[in-house]
């Protein structure tokens, strides 16, 4: 423990010495009010779905964000209701709950599946789970972790042809520059020295998210929740490292997202629901050439 710590002291000190803090992204938090540029078409295409999102910590911001929506765009046909018993969700709900442990997606993939079993998935017409960033670290095995992903969807798509399954990528953290910086990648290092997983790692959820767009980009239902977090409201993207990386201001721990974050990722969601119909006829069209 004390080589430990003289490392961490050691990388503290050499990366405070060449290290940055945060310039000013002003500019790069101009964005606009997507929600209000949505036509009634896309405001009733959203509101006729009954929709289930299966979700951690990360999944529970997004619904306090589309909470937030909510009580700003009184428009937004939405009935929102946490639960995962299927006899509670009536048509045009949207529910969301809790699904598996976190550190173990296995357990949400089963889970999940169960909640589809025990009705939901005769239910729903669109249904989705969210893997959180603790959950793909540099001890998972990603290739391992995507078959199991690949054969429990590939259960339920067959057993529900009627619902909509919408593929989601992993949430990524935040890279900070300065002090901030300096912290956490000590942390992550301590951590990998003493045999513990860095769940911090955004290459490794890089390497996971690929392989998700790989199979699915353009040919299933695919909401890119790394993208959106990694992306300014300006439409720059942050990377770090060649990584994706949660913009600094969307998060206060650098994990979940806060206020900003939760809204930003909340309205893309919603964007995308409303232009789902459209979306799966396009890449029906393209799985089908």
């Amino acid at each position: 423990m004390k080589l430990v710590n003289q490392i961490v002291l050691l990388s503290c000190v050499c990366l405070y010495a060449c290290g940055g803090e945060e310039k000013d992204v002003s500019k790069l938090m101009e964005g606009d009010d997507k929600i209000s540029q949505l036509t009634p078409q896309d405001l009733s295409a959203l509101g006729d779905k009954t929709i289930y999102f299966g979700h951690q910590s990360v999944g529970t911001n997004i619904m306090d964000g589309v909470e937030d929506l909510l009580k700003e765009h009184k428009k937004l046909p939405l009935k929102i209701i946490e639960t995962s018993d299927a006899g509670a969700i009536e048509e045009g709900h949207f529910a969301h709950s809790k699904v598996g442990k976190n550190h173990d997606p296995d357990s949400k993939f089963n889970e999940f599946e169960e909640f589809m079993n025990n009705g939901i998935g005769k239910k729903v017409d669109v249904a989705f789970l969210k893997l959180c960033y603790v959950d793909i670290h540099t001890k998972t095995d990603l290739e391992k972790t995507f078959e199991k992903y690949k054969q429990s969807y590939n259960r339920i798509k067959q057993k529900y042809p009627d619902t909509t399954f919408v593929h989601l990528t992993v949430p990524v953290t935040a890279d900070y520059s300065g002090v901030k910086g300096v912290v956490k990648e000590a942390k992550n290092v301590a951590k990998e020295l003493l045999g513990k997983p860095n769940k911090y790692d955004n290459s490794v959820k890089t390497k996971y998210n690929e392989l998700i767009r790989k199979e699915y980009a353009g040919k299933e239902p695919l909401f890119d929740i790394a993208k959106v977090e990694s992306t300014y409201p300006n439409g720059e993207r942050r990377l770090v490292k060649n990584n994706e990386s949660l913009v600094p201001q969307y998060t206060d721990d650098g994990n979940h997202l806060d206020a900003q974050g939760r809204k930003i990722v909340a309205e893309e969601l919603l964007l995308f629901l409303s232009k789902l119909d459209k979306e799966k006829q396009a890449t029906d069209s393209t799985a089908a050439k």
